[in-house]
């Protein structure tokens, strides 16, 4: 038996493609993944599947695998929490092979292996499907204070949201679901619908206004034109790769909230522009193809649990 545990809904997100499609393709022996609400008391040398630093940390008693939930971008210093390793974590699942190598010390007993994105690759077979009418998204990420860089522009837009809602009144707010609480008035009293779930907007989403989430990679693979909010506080002067600022490039950029409309309207207007600056950030946030993704993560933990 395999468990698995995600204590916050985006890390769940990233194990429901892998736990899916192992009990019915992916069967190693009698070996079957349940959802548990804690890995506190499992059976003695239990395998936990987790997506998250914080729950390798819950699960260090017993042997675990952990998926990439994001697309890796590093600060200089570990945003995940203490540098301390997690010498309970045996597989380390990740996007890219430079995240794989980066997780050498965090992850000093694991197998690290590069498979790509099974949340991407279940994003795109969704985005396929759909036949409806396509909306502008709105999203920040969380307020986190490792760097400058890993806080949200939430504050530096806010102002704009009334305007927002009153000239695209089609659009959708989303944020991190660590901010909810935070956000989702502030959107709701501007008049903009929120939506929490992003596997239901990414399907549905005509251009995705964002500041510095994984989900602007995710949309930059699905071929989803971008607009990109800067802060103040980004600095210029320090460069941190990906989102700073190497492939800042995925769509328009935005400094101030009087830029926001007309980026939004241009960019609806010539959803070609960046088309390859967003494929170019895609192959390097997922250096393996979507497609597949999933079977070679199911492969690695089919692997590691039956040595």
């Amino acid at each position: 038996m395999i468990y698995a545990y995600a204590s916050e809904p985006h890390y769940r997100d990233h194990l429901t493609p892998i736990t899916n499609r192992f009990v019915t393709e992916g069967r190693g022996g009698d070996r079957l993944i349940k959802y548990v609400d804690t890995p506190v008391g499992l059976p003695a040398g239990s395998w936990v599947l987790v997506a998250g630093r914080r729950d390798a940390r819950k699960a260090k008693q017993h042997r675990t695998i952990l998926v990439e939930h994001g697309a890796g971008q590093y600060y200089g210093i570990d945003a995940g929490g203490p540098e301390t390793p997690h010498t309970n974590v045996e597989l380390f699942i990740a996007p890219n092979q430079a995240v794989a190598d980066r997780g050498e010390t965090m992850f000093p007993n694991a197998e690290r292996i590069s498979v790509g994105s099974p949340h991407v690759e279940r994003l795109h077979g969704s985005r396929e499907s759909w036949i409806g009418e396509r909306i502008p998204v709105l999203a920040f990420h969380w307020d986190s204070t490792v760097a400058p860089e890993a806080r949200s522009a939430f504050g530096h837009y806010r102002g704009i949201f009334p305007y927002l809602a009153d000239v695209v009144p089609d659009l959708v707010g989303h944020c991190h679901p660590r901010q909810i609480n935070l956000i989702k008035p502030v959107y709701e009293q501007a008049g903009i619908v929120f939506e929490d779930d992003w596997i239901r907007l990414a399907r549905r989403t005509s251009v995705l206004i964002v500041d510095n989430s994984s989900i602007m990679w995710e949309a930059a693979a699905l071929d989803i034109p971008i607009v990109v909010l800067n802060a103040p506080h980004y600095r210029r002067d320090v460069n941190h790769g990906l989102r700073f600022w190497d492939h800042a490039n995925v769509g328009l950029q935005v400094n101030d909230p009087d830029q926001l409309v007309d980026a939004i309207a241009w960019t609806l207007q010539n959803p070609g522009t960046s088309k390859e600056a967003r494929a170019i950030a895609a192959a390097a946030v997922y250096d393996q193809p979507y497609t597949g993704a999933t079977q070679r993560a199911i492969a690695a933990v089919q692997h590691v649990v039956s040595r």
